[in-house]
């Protein structure tokens, strides 16, 4: 197996050495254009890391002006010569990756503009591609997405001469161009590719992660296999893994080359299989909600208006809170109905404001949010109230200061409400950390991924009586302080830590190393707790209390008990049976004192009613 490699980089990222046999380089004929040659950078499927094949790209010679396929091809442009050069880079490209016996599919780069100008010279072209002993089954014609396509049946016409020759199809670049869900309609690629803008930091950005989770279940209806572009980091290249993408292309796969590796390189081979803990699914579930989605747009007066306009527009909607006045964009102020409607009830006031300018009805200061403020910003603003503004009367919602829209008092406390609902849902109140739905959808994640994990079952003993000793605020500092423990022994990256209530907390842990994190958490949380109590307590060793009874008991010290099960890759079971296992060895682990790990080792498949000793062990830290 050839394992070559591309040569050492220099600091702009390309080969400081390129060797190009002669017969590989086109001299286009083109005044200013120096001749061009072919690189191939690696496409590979994103789950497993093989090679699938090669997008052929071209190039000038290296330390050239013209090194840049931009460059080119602006160059062609200006000569009128654009059509002819692209297909000379395409009979190029094809001859020198037969030539270098290149394993997989070859995708080759076509623009509309190529297609309209000489759609016949290009399928003739495509004809002669036979000829170099490549099967049409391996040779993918992209189109790109640079040019608006002015005859979508010319394009059409075009697709269908390249199926009848046995080529497939992809669409390049979607989302960077004009119009790609038409294309991807009318065109009905077999591969589409995403623009690498939507895959560069896609481990940080939800709405990257978003849209490509829109487009894979686009895809996935339509039927058609998607490849991201643009993956550069090992984090970019899980989050692909992780969402099912079909194919991955990119710096961190291997950078363009004229000798490319025949593999996917040994780096991506040595990527551990996980799944990506998104920010989205870790933390609190709907935090985002702005004042974007409370923009009702609401047509402005103008200050050339009158208040008997804007009076006529409120008896004539009833539906209509309050009208914002606008001049060039801006927000001057806010008319709301019930203020003007008690102007104009009193003696005299519309005689005296109903020819004149609204202007004198409006609150010039009323509440102006821009579009991208949460509700809990406008909830403060609300409550702090030092600008006087009426929660009846809503408040204007802006993007760079330009009027957008408003909303109701009304609407923003029916969000806020269904917001802090939804959020009990996803993240528990006190410590913020997912809650039992994003739990549950993570579970079920990593089972569909066929991954290794382990899920642990966190609880609290003699919680009731401390809390009963010391009072509520020193049993929230209790429950903080557990968070803050498992948070500091979880690898972020992999390791989700729940609260699904009271003193309940969920690991799942992806990190093979979650024995010794589980039994750090214990030898932290053992020295920690004492700060939260009493130094006599401490001497003794517990504390006097109430039982559930009301009768007075010594508890031993507050302890932390864990109890955990692992889960095999491929293992038939489900969220509900892996919680209900943690659940049983969680209560093994509290029936010894102290703070206690306890790990269910049973295969999967057999009954989990009773535990049985035979097939679990027991660990207690040091």
């Amino acid at each position: 197996m050839d394992t070559t490699v591309p040569p050492p980089l220099s600091a702009n990222g390309e080969p400081e050495t390129e060797s190009v046999r002669p017969e590989h380089i086109i001299d286009t004929g083109v005044p200013g254009l120096p001749p061009i040659h072919a690189v191939f950078q690696p496409i590979i499927r994103a789950a497993s890391g093989t090679l699938e094949g090669y997008e052929a790209l071209s190039r000038g010679p290296l330390g050239s002006p013209m090194r840049s396929p931009a460059t080119i091809f602006d160059v062609a442009r200006r000569a009128g010569e654009s059509a002819k050069v692209e297909l000379l880079t395409l009979e190029i490209a094809t001859r020198t990756f037969a030539d270098l016996g290149l394993p997989g599919r070859l995708f080759l780069n076509v623009s509309p503009a190529l297609v309209a100008q000489r759609a016949k010279d290009l399928l003739s072209v495509a004809r002669r591609l036979r000829d170099t002993g490549l099967r049409p089954e391996r040779i993918v014609i992209e189109f790109t997405e640079g040019d608006r396509i002015q005859d979508h049946e010319q394009m059409r016409w075009s697709v269908h001469g390249f199926r009848s020759l046995g080529f497939q199809i992809a669409l390049d670049d979607l989302g960077e161009g004009f119009a790609s869900l038409r294309m991807w309609k009318d065109l009905e690629p077999e591969i589409v590719k995403v623009d690498q803008h939507f895959v560069r930091g896609i481990d940080s950005d939800p709405w990257k992660r978003q849209f490509l989770r829109a487009i894979q279940d686009i895809a996935l209806a339509a039927q058609t296999q998607l490849v991201a572009e643009g993956v550069e980091t090992e984090a970019e290249y899980k989050v692909v893994q992780d969402l099912k993408v079909s194919f991955a292309q990119g710096y961190f796969i291997a950078r363009p080359s004229v000798a490319p590796p025949r593999t996917s390189g040994p780096w991506v081979g040595k990527v551990a299989r996980r799944i990506q803990l998104y920010p989205e699914i870790a933390g609190v579930g709907d935090a985002g909600t702005t004042a974007f989605q409370l923009a009702v747009r609401v047509e402005p007066a103008t200050p050339r208006q009158t208040g008997q306009q804007v009076y006529e527009r409120f008896v004539g909607d009833s539906s209509l809170h309050a009208v914002p006045v606008v001049e060039s964009g801006k927000p001057l102020g806010l008319i709301s109905r019930y203020g003007l409607i008690d102007r104009f009830a009193r003696p005299y006031r519309r005689e005296l404001y109903g020819q004149k300018s609204c202007l004198g009805l409006m609150n010039p200061n009323p509440l102006i949010v821009e579009h991208t403020v949460n509700l809990q910003e406008i909830g403060q603003r609300l409550s702090a109230n030092s600008s006087g503004y009426d929660l009846a009367d809503g408040f204007i919602i802006t993007q760079d200061g330009y009027y957008v829209g408003v909303s109701t008092g009304q609407g923003f406390l029916r969000e806020l409400s269904e917001l802090q609902i939804r959020t009990a849902r996803y993240a528990n109140p006190l410590t913020l950390l997912p809650g039992n739905v994003p739990i549950t959808l993570h579970i079920q994640r990593l089972l569909e991924a066929r991954l290794d994990f382990c899920v642990c079952h966190a609880d609290l003993d003699y919680f009731k009586p401390f809390n009963d000793l010391y009072g509520y605020q020193r049993g929230d500092e209790m429950l903080q302080l557990v968070a803050n423990v498992l948070l500091a022994c979880a690898d972020p990256d992999c390791d989700l830590v729940g609260h699904i209530g009271g003193d309940d907390y969920i690991l799942i842990f992806q990190s093979t190393d979650w024995d010794a994190r589980a039994r750090t958490a214990l030898a932290r949380f053992e020295t920690a707790r004492l700060a939260l109590f009493a130094p006599e307590d401490i001497a003794n060793s517990g504390f006097s209390s109430l039982d559930r009874r009301g009768q007075p008991q010594f508890f031993p010290l507050t302890a932390l008990s864990l109890g955990a099960v692992e889960v095999s890759g491929g293992v038939r079971t489900t969220p509900h049976e892996i919680s209900a296992r943690a659940v049983e060895a969680k209560a093994q682990a509290k029936k010894e004192v102290g703070n206690t790990l306890f790990v269910d080792r049973r295969a999967w498949g057999q009954p989990h009613a009773r535990m049985g000793t035979g097939a679990t062990t027991e660990e207690r830290p040091g």
